[in-house]
Order: structure tokens, then sequence, then C-alpha cells
């Protein structure tokens, strides 16, 4: 808890140590807080009191008297606020717990922008991490892979590829663009992939950046099956017409008919 006595109050947010006994220990910073008094007027106060008319704050710092690292999100005023709050231990046993307040407004505000930019597009997006975790999705995401919304919420990335290879004809090529583009993070990529059941799906991925850093990767699936089926059907006719001509033109060629000529001669010289 020492380490944190240097923290000038002029840090857009607010940093707080309870010990063992319920007392907040240290707590200074400049952010909004759920609380009537200043990061600084709470020191010496018993949390239970500092807090009381937030009970989702109470709760948090139980739980983290309960040995779990809590999160919170949460309006203060006109103001969003994070509160993570973690275990302070000496060996085995809490003696404390540590909460940091950050100000997300903006944030918050720029991802329902954000949000609200892919909800209206007609293509699905995913947005994972480096580590393959989902950060972000859209609804037409999940409707276009059949995904149940609770396992794009939980980002269970394991659990989300096996529904999604068990839709497609060749799982196998799938998986290994996936492996190549996950190790090469500054990779582009563009394919279509074709489901079992007919569909068909162009596939672009490209990486996420933040400031400059590779900081995640960005999924983009549109549904190409109607167009797909009319480029098939346009091929096919065009074959068609090849073959016609192809025929049509060895029918009528000097030589067919040479052949053709002969046969009927000696057809008519030995009846």
């Amino acid at each position: 808890m020492h380490s944190l006595e240097v923290l000038p109050d002029s840090v857009p947010v607010v940093l707080f140590t309870i010990g063992a006994n319920g007392i907040i220990a240290y707590s200074a910073g400049q952010a909004p807080i759920p609380a009537s008094a200043t990061a600084v007027d709470l020191v010496g106060c018993s949390y239970s009191d500092a807090y009381q008319a937030v009970p989702w704050l109470l709760h948090a710092v139980e739980r983290a008297f309960g040995g779990e690292v809590a999160r919170a999100v949460a309006p203060v005023g006109d103001a969003w606020i994070e509160v993570r709050v973690l275990p302070e231990r000496e060996g085995d046993r809490i003696v404390g717990v540590v909460g940091l307040s950050v100000d997300v407004t903006e944030p918050l505000r720029s991802e329902s922008l954000l949000r609200a930019a892919i909800d209206s597009t007609a293509d699905g997006i995913l947005v994972v991490d480096r580590g393959g975790r989902v950060t972000l999705h859209n609804r037409q995401f999940s409707e276009m892979w059949q995904i149940p919304a609770a396992v794009l919420e939980a980002g269970d990335d394991e659990r989300l590829l096996q529904l999604v290879i068990e839709q497609l004809q060749d799982p196998l090529a799938f998986m290994d663009r996936v492996r190549d583009l996950y190790a090469d993070a500054e990779r582009e990529s563009f394919d279509v992939i074709h489901f079992k059941d007919g569909r068909y799906f162009e596939r672009v991925s490209k990486p996420q950046r933040l400031e400059g850093r590779v900081v995640g990767r960005v999924w983009s699936f549109r549904d190409v099956t109607q167009r797909k089926s009319i480029e098939d059907a346009l091929h096919q006719a065009i074959q068609i017409r090849d073959d016609f001509l192809s025929t049509a033109s060895h029918e009528l060629s000097p030589a067919t008919e040479r052949r053709r000529s002969r046969s009927y001669t000696e057809g008519i010289d030995h009846p």
C-alpha cells in the first residue's frame, strides 16, 4: 500500500485501499466517485459508511474481501465510472483490498458509436483480441452464423469455433486459414467459405490497430449465396452454349460433310 502514497491528487483516477478492519486507509486522485465526499476526505472512514448509498460498490468491496477480483461499471452523475477492487494478500491471508476508479465515459461513448455503426451494416462483424477472445460482435454475425448470444457474450472462443466449423464443408481449410492469420498479426485475407447447407460467405480479415499497434483482428462476413447461384447459372449457360457451338462447328465442317457424302454414296451403291 505504501507505493500508492505518491499518487498526486491531480491524476484522473481514484486509488483507494481498505484495511482488514474495514477502514479506508488511502484514497487519492481526481475522478467521479460514488460518494458524497472527495477521495481524500474518505480516508479514515469505514467503507460501509462511505459507500452506504452505493450497494453495487459495497458488493464489489465485499467480494474482494472474499478473495475475488471484482469489477463494476455504473453511472455517477453525468459520467460513467469503472471500479475494480482486488484483494491484498499476505500469504494465504487477506489483509485488505485495493481499488481503482476510472472515468470511462468517453470510451463507453466511443464504443456505443462503434456498435451503432457495425449494427447498421449488413455484414456480420466479429472482433477478437490477440488471444482470440471475442471483444466485439454485431447482431448480424450472430444471426448469420446461428451462434447463441450467450456464447458470444461469454467470449468462449473454443466453443465459438466449434459451432462455426460444424457448419462448414471444409472445416480443416477454415482452421488452417485462421491459424495462419493468428500467426501473422499483420496479414490480411479474403476468401469464400462454403456451408454444408449450400450457403456461401465472403470472409475478409484485417488486423485491428490501436495507435499503430496491432491489438486484435477484425473478421467480416458477407452472405453471397444468391450472387454465387447466379454466377454458377451463368457459367453453366455459357458452358452449354460453348458445347453447342463446338458441336455445331464440328457437324458443319467440310470434313464432316465429305464423310456424310461418302456414307450416303456408299449407301446408294450397296443397298
